[in-house]
C-alpha cells in the first residue's frame, strides 16, 4: 500500500508556489504524510512547517486526486499574499510556478481554470463556527474536505476555517445548491426565509436544528428540506445522493 501524501497549491496573485527540495534538487509544493487525519489537515500542517505561512485562503471545491511521485495524493488550492520562511528541507522557493514532473503542470493547470471559472455543488453551512468542537465548525472542515465548495455564513465572523465567511446567506454572490442549517431551532425560521430571498431551492436542517415552524414553511413555499438526518452521516453511509 502506498503512502498518502496531502499538500496545496498556493496562489500570491501571479504564479503558484514552488519549493526546491535541499534533497534532490527538484522543484515541489508544499505537501507532506496524511496520519491517520483529514487531508485537508495533514495539507494545512506541512504549508505551516514548510512555508511558514500563517495567512491564507482556502478555495473551497478544488480537490485532486492524482498518483504523484510513486504515492496517493491530494491536493486543494489556497490563496495568500504572506511572505514565505523556509523550512530547513528546501533551499528556495518560486511564485514562477515552476516544475520538475508532468504531472505538476497538469495540477496548476487545473487550478488555474479552476480559478477562473470555479464548478461544483455549493452549500452554504449557516452557523458555520470558528470552535472547532461545533458541528457549524465539523461540518464545514468536512465538506471542505470531500472538494465541496463549502461556504461558511456567520454574521459574527469574517472567516471560518481560513474561509471567506458571509454575514448572510443572501450575500453570497453565486447559486447556492444546498443551505445547510446548524443554529438553534428559533433561528431556523428567519434562516428558512433568508434561503427562499436567496433563491436556495434545498435547505437541510441538522439535527438540533428543525423546528416544525421551518420545516412548514420549506413545503408550502416548494423548498425541499431535509431533517432528522446530519450530512456527514449521510454521506459517510453513501445515502446522501447529492454529496458521494
Amino acid at each position: 500500500m502506498s503512502e498518502r501524501i496531502a499538500g496545496f497549491l498556493v496562489f500570491n496573485g501571479r504564479g503558484f508556489l514552488s519549493l526546491k527540495k535541499r534533497d534532490g534538487g527538484f522543484w515541489d509544493f508544499p505537501k507532506g504524510h496524511v496520519e491517520n487525519e483529514y487531508d485537508i489537515d495533514a495539507a494545512i500542517r506541512e504549508l505551516r512547517e514548510e512555508t511558514g505561512i500563517e495567512n491564507f485562503e482556502i478555495i473551497p471545491g478544488f480537490r485532486k486526486e492524482i498518483h504523484y511521485k510513486g504515492r496517493d495524493a491530494v491536493f486543494f488550492l489556497a490563496k495568500t499574499s504572506e511572505s514565505v520562511t523556509l523550512s530547513k528541507e528546501h533551499t528556495e522557493f518560486s511564485w514562477e510556478s515552476k516544475t520538475s514532473f508532468d504531472n505538476q503542470m497538469e495540477l496548476i493547470e487545473s487550478a488555474r481554470k479552476f480559478l477562473e471559472h470555479p464548478s461544483g455543488l455549493v452549500v452554504a453551512v449557516i452557523g458555520a463556527s470558528r470552535n472547532e468542537d461545533k458541528y457549524g465548525f465539523k461540518i464545514l472542515k468536512y465538506l471542505v474536505n470531500r472538494g465541496v465548495r463549502a461556504i461558511p455564513v456567520n454574521p459574527n465572523a469574517s472567516s471560518v476555517f481560513h474561509i471567506k465567511c458571509y454575514p448572510s446567506v443572501r450575500d453570497v454572490q453565486e447559486h447556492i445548491d444546498i443551505a445547510d442549517v446548524v443554529v438553534p431551532p428559533k433561528v431556523a425560521v428567519s434562516v428558512v426565509k433568508e434561503c427562499m430571498e436567496a433563491g436556495v431551492g434545498m435547505v437541510w436542517l441538522q439535527p438540533g436544528a428543525e423546528s416544525e415552524e421551518a420545516i412548514e414553511l420549506c413545503r408550502k413555499n416548494g423548498v425541499r428540506v431535509i431533517y432528522n438526518a446530519c450530512i456527514m452521516e449521510e454521506t459517510e453511509k453513501g445515502t446522501n445522493e447529492f454529496i458521494l
